[in-house]
């Protein structure tokens, strides 16, 4: 049950959002190997053994629960993973220091967008506020490389990679930021609306999906 929490929580909110892909698919591959084991004859014959033990159904109960659980949290965690999987290679194209020289940030932006709201609008289990959480660690991501880009206002006559370069990656930031706000799908009161991760039970537009 401890692992399962551990799952649930998802990567800490100071991480970087590609972070977030890398905690599901690792999730997903530790709960099925949870459920594998848990399906072994040797485990049962365990379990059965100590239930006799203490001569009664009480750890044959506690075991159906956590079984239960377990067989819910690895649902979410394989559509999770699932559909993380798809944004894995735009967050990694952001993170790279290559995409202000290829010119692709605003593409790159857009792009990213546009996946994770077809997330948002057909996943069960990744939205409102878990959603509204990535959107901000992405956020926090394009703010950081700006301001490892931008020429302070002491240096803005002379910087350091060159009139033509510096204009060239303000322009690629400007384009990129306004990229994400174009493109942004969770309204502040929808966001604000929910103080927690949503709840794990697929919602009627997740399930119909």
């Amino acid at each position: 049950l401890e692992a399962l929490e551990a799952v649930m929580r998802g990567s800490p909110l100071e991480a970087p959002p590609l972070e977030e892909v890398w905690h599901w698919l690792a999730a997903n591959e530790r709960i099925a190997r949870c459920a594998s084991f848990c399906e072994h004859g040797a485990f049962r014959a365990a379990l059965d053994a100590e239930a006799a033990a203490e001569g009664g159904d009480e750890v044959l109960v506690r075991w159906d629960a956590a079984r239960r659980e377990l067989k819910r949290v690895q649902k979410e965690c394989t559509w999770n993973a699932s559909y993380l999987r798809v944004v894995e290679l735009p967050l990694r194209n952001l993170d790279s220091d290559d995409v202000l020289e290829a010119g692709s940030m605003p593409s790159v932006v857009k792009g990213l967008m546009r996946s994770l709201q077809k997330i948002y609008c057909t996943s069960a289990y990744f939205r409102e506020e878990r959603m509204a959480q990535l959107l901000r660690r992405v956020l926090k991501a394009m703010v950081s490389k700006a301001s490892g880009v931008l020429v302070g206002a002491y240096r803005i006559a002379r910087p350091s990679q060159g009139i033509g370069a510096a204009m060239r990656a303000a322009e690629q930031l400007h384009d990129g930021f306004q990229a994400f706000v174009d493109n942004h799908f969770i309204s502040q009161s929808s966001s604000a609306s929910s103080p927690s991760r949503p709840s794990t039970t697929p919602s009627a537009k997740g399930s119909a999906s």
